[in-house]
């Protein structure tokens, strides 16, 4: 007879069958899980059926064949040597155990569909970010393209200490985080860059274009600006973390420090944040923000 028909029908000693079968596997489990369950990678066809067949397993094989055992073994142990305190509370002890089993393979569960959830924000995330590469025909300029999300003035920072000789930024962005904006625009003045649009920089690009030493758009290019605002999926959480019109202070400051006439820093927060306000080559050039166009 194998040891675990053995232990199905009860017929191991009962310390053996509670403390070897029935608790300490439950202890490993719950020591181990959570380690494997975070290094599952998520980006495999078999990950989640993987976990959710571990679920399963666990819930109806391993703990049906652990209880079913160890109160056979109890019912022999009572029959034998007549103590039902031991009994009662081995009973009780396997109930308990039943709820904490059930309980936890929810938890599992859950748990799962945060990290699945977490990968798809983090794959998306990863996809979103902005472009940031050395041009090939020109090792002097490096082009930033797309939004401005968390990190980019860091992965900048990064690629400039990797590549020497850079001269020129060029932006192409409709915008993004605020302070990855002012970020870049610090990260150029500490350099000494120049800055540069062929196309459109908007919104919190147009901060980072401000940094430039020299700052320059093609013809027909667009600078937009308008009021900050707050991601629609966030407002609620963060309206009472992150001050608009402090940032916006904030940043009009940087562009006076950077030569622009404080009549156009007066304006260029008047447009909604769902609007944009897009001010012609002559008024740029006239203020100070576009010192050429070419």
């Amino acid at each position: 007879m194998s040891f675990i028909t053995k232990h199905w029908r009860g017929k191991l000693p009962l310390w053996l069958s509670f403390w070897l079968i029935g608790v300490v596997p439950l202890v490993v489990i719950r020591v181990v899980e959570p380690h494997w369950l975070i290094a599952v990678p998520l980006d495999k066809s078999w990950a989640v059926p993987l976990v959710l067949a571990y679920t399963a397993i666990v819930l109806l094989l391993l703990f049906p064949w652990q209880a079913v055992g160890v109160v056979r073994s109890a019912f022999k142990h009572f029959e034998r040597y007549g103590k039902s305190h031991i009994l009662y509370t081995v009973q009780a002890a396997v109930v308990a155990a039943g709820i904490a089993a059930a309980s936890h393979s929810v938890y599992t569960l859950q748990r799962l569909t945060g990290l699945v959830e977490q990968y798809r924000f983090d794959t998306q995330e990863a996809e979103q970010r902005p472009v940031i590469r050395i041009s090939d025909s020109d090792k002097s300029v490096l082009t930033i393209t797309g939004e401005l999300k968390f990190g980019v003035a860091k992965d900048v920072r990064k690629a400039l200490s990797y590549t020497a000789g850079v001269t020129t930024v060029v932006l192409e962005s409709g915008g993004g985080q605020i302070y990855e904006g002012r970020g870049l625009a610090l990260l150029f003045k500490e350099n000494g860059l120049n800055t540069h649009v062929h196309t459109e920089c908007s919104s919190s690009c147009t901060t980072a274009f401000i940094g430039g030493v020299k700052r320059s758009l093609a013809a027909g290019a667009k600078l937009g600006f308008h009021q900050y605002g707050l991601d629609a999926n966030r407002s609620r959480q963060s309206s009472s973390i992150y001050d608009t019109q402090a940032e916006q202070v904030k940043d009009a400051e940087l562009f006076i420090e950077q030569g622009v006439d404080s009549g156009f820093t007066e304006q260029m927060f008047n447009v909604e944040s769902t609007d944009m306000w897009y001010p012609d080559a002559a008024m740029l050039l006239g203020a100070g923000v576009v010192h050429q166009i070419k």
